[in-house]
């Protein structure tokens, strides 16, 4: 019997929690974290789950976060806001279909966009639907996966930006036709500090 309640315990420890989001087209909602994410020169403990495919990280309406809404792709170097991960940041809109997806262990977190039409097929009868993640981890690890992708008439944009830094993995203004992209991976934490020197033997000190 005691064993058996050990195994629960580790069992519910380990396991995924998983939050289904709410939003409506060019909405956002606030995603707090269990575990602190560093991102280029700061670390968060809150996320922010944009409709448009943008993770960001400086809560909408404050100084250098993105806008409330933000539909329309930029080059992530010219972005008006700062820290975020665009996995596919595009005019995209939910459908019937669509699912908000947060899965969360104790040092990670996965946000999923399931389903999510381009925003000018979603009322037809044949929505462009697209499938994508954006993981993080408390190492500042972030990976990008791409299930289904169905653009046509969107700018999209794809990439990382921290303060002045930036890494932009894609980008196309407008109406260029895309059905899949490439997975990747990136890590933007600054770099552990070097060891100190050691110290040199006082002059006349025994080395062992």
């Amino acid at each position: 019997m005691l064993c058996w309640v050990s195994w629960l315990a580790v069992s519910s420890y380990t396991k995924a929690q998983t939050t289904y989001l709410q939003m409506g087209d060019d909405g956002y909602k606030s995603v707090p974290l269990n575990f602190a994410f560093p991102l280029y020169d700061k670390t968060f403990n809150s996320a922010y789950m944009y409709d448009n495919g943008v993770l960001s990280f400086l809560q909408p309406g404050t100084q250098g976060a993105l806008p409330n809404w933000q539909w329309n792709a930029p080059p992530i170097g010219q972005a008006n806001g700062k820290y975020f991960i665009a996995p596919l940041w595009a005019d995209i809109a939910p459908v019937s279909q669509t699912k908000y997806i947060v899965d969360q262990t104790a040092t990670t977190a996965k946000f999923t966009w399931s389903n999510i039409a381009e925003y000018y097929s979603a009322w037809g009868n044949a929505p462009r639907l697209n499938t994508f993640s954006a993981q993080i981890d408390s190492t500042g690890g972030i990976a990008v996966k791409y299930n289904t992708v169905n653009l046509q008439t969107s700018a999209i944009g794809i990439g990382v930006r921290g303060d002045a830094d930036y890494t932009q993995m894609w980008y196309s203004s407008c109406c260029m036709q895309k059905t899949a992209f490439s997975d990747w991976s990136l890590n933007t934490a600054p770099p552990p500090p070097p060891p100190p020197a050691p110290v040199p033997p006082r002059r006349g000190a025994r080395v062992p």
